[in-house]
């Protein structure tokens, strides 16, 4: 029972190999949701973020466990550079 747990829990923590993944897809994603918006001078409000949120899991495809709050932080970290990019 004790090695189910620990290999279930194993797969649910996020290596820095998964974190380096899931910033590249969060940078994708978010390019292609928010070049147009930053361009055009719109805001990016909290449901647009949970849309990129949306899109970002599927990219995942079950691969590991995505940590929701990291996952957020690194929308609002890519947001921000694309800022400075185009501005």
């Amino acid at each position: 029972m004790y090695s189910q747990e620990k290999e279930r829990l194993d797969m649910t923590l996020m290596t820095l190999e998964n974190v380096k993944v899931l910033k590249e897809i969060v940078e994708c994603e978010v390019a292609d949701l928010f070049t147009d918006f930053i361009e055009n001078g719109q805001g990016i409000g909290s449901s647009d973020i949970t849309a990129c949120m949306n899109y970002v899991v599927p990219q995942v495809n079950g691969r590991f466990a995505i940590d929701l709050p990291l996952l957020r932080g690194l929308i609002h970290d890519a947001i921000y550079d694309l800022e400075k990019e185009l501005i």
